[in-house]
């Protein structure tokens, strides 16, 4: 199989390589990273951006997945660099949102804010097209994007005081209400079906003493946002987020 790759343009054989890197990948093979950097070599040799980009690319992401964040900040922003200069926008999104990850990982929470705030931005620029490209981009692309703003902005809001931890507070409730209305929207199966977007808090003002609670599931953990009056609270949920899940389905089916 070797040899028949190599019998093949570099270009091509960097795509075969980032290929079995995938499979195993996807195997859970330890030598998936030895692929991507065969097919690393191949970029270099044939100047592909594309195939660099994707090359560093994979390869920050297993270093991510290994928690080994400087290395993987280093392929990745890398990977950006290529992307950027081919201004191909779905890749530019997928590692400028990967970086964001790695920089979470490194606690420089600014840093991923404002990386993560420019992936958003990227995504909704192409979203048509990967909406059509994954049929299931909402569960394993825009959903999982949002909630790391949301748990970025409960970062940052844990760490302030007053009036700005009121106001971190509020655009986490933003963000969650932008994520309920993209969830439905996915659900009609139509994202030029018009659905009107009504918050809970606006609902609130009708019912002036009703208290908004906010379930944020971030897998491992569940983050609850209260707004009682004019006074949001952010709490972390101490019960297992399972039972949470089966209280609140039984709460909303009652």
């Amino acid at each position: 199989a070797a040899r028949i790759i190599n019998d093949h343009p570099k270009d091509f054989s960097g795509r075969v390589f980032l290929a079995l890197g995938d499979v195993e990948t996807s195997a859970g093979f330890p030598t998936a990273r030895n692929w991507y950097h065969r097919a690393l070599d191949a970029a270099v040799e044939t100047k592909n951006s594309s195939l660099h980009s994707l090359a560093e690319g994979r390869i920050g992401n297993s270093l991510e997945r290994e928690s080994n964040f400087p290395a993987a900040m280093e392929s990745t922003r890398a990977a950006l660099f290529h992307a950027q200069l081919l201004r191909d926008e779905a890749l530019i999104f997928e590692w400028q949102w990967q970086l964001s990850r790695i920089l979470h990982g490194l606690a420089q929470y600014e840093s991923a804010l404002a990386i993560n705030q420019a992936a958003i931005e990227t995504m909704n620029r192409i979203r048509p097209a990967l909406t059509v490209e994954n049929p299931d981009a909402f569960r394993t692309v825009i959903r999982p994007v949002y909630l790391d703003l949301a748990n970025l902005l409960l970062l940052k809001a844990q760490a302030a005081e007053g009036q700005g931890k009121a106001d971190l507070l509020q655009k986490v409730v933003e963000t969650i209400e932008l994520l309920r209305s993209d969830e439905l929207k996915d659900y009609l199966n139509s994202s030029c079906y018009t659905v009107e977007n009504q918050s809970l808090f606006d609902q609130q003002k009708t019912h002036g003493n009703t208290t908004v609670v906010y379930l944020i599931d971030f897998q491992d953990q569940i983050e609850m946002i209260v707004k009682n009056g004019s006074k949001l609270i952010h709490r972390q949920a101490l019960a297992p987020t399972q039972q949470i899940k089966a209280e609140a389905y039984l709460l909303t089916n009652s």
